[in-house]
């Protein structure tokens, strides 16, 4: 660390260890909206309609939604009550109880 004592750039550069976990989820979920909703939408060489990306933008905020809603509410509910199997119950449950009926 003395070579960075008097570099202010590569010190200003060392990230905090209390902040990495911040820091990598905000720099996951740029990187997955980025992938939704400017990437792909760009390889097509049509143009796609505007329902598309509102539908795409929902998608989006959705995942965001339901990640934090399970990893912030959910489980630690779950694991201080002991009731260790009831979270993969209703992860199941989620799984199967698709309401869309595009597929019939």
């Amino acid at each position: 660390m003395q070579l960075f004592q008097n570099n202010y750039l590569a010190s200003a550069l060392i990230i905090r260890t209390q902040n990495t976990g911040f820091i990598t989820s905000v720099i996951g979920w740029l990187i997955l909206a980025a992938v939704m909703l400017v990437i792909i939408p760009m390889a097509y060489r049509a143009n796609l309609p505007l329902e598309y990306h509102f539908y795409h933008g929902f998608l989006f905020l959705m995942l965001f939604g339901i990640y934090y809603l399970n990893s912030k509410i959910l489980l630690p509910k779950f694991y201080e009550t002991k009731k260790y199997t009831l979270f993969p119950v209703i992860a199941c449950g989620e799984h199967f109880a698709d309401f869309s009926d595009e597929f019939y």
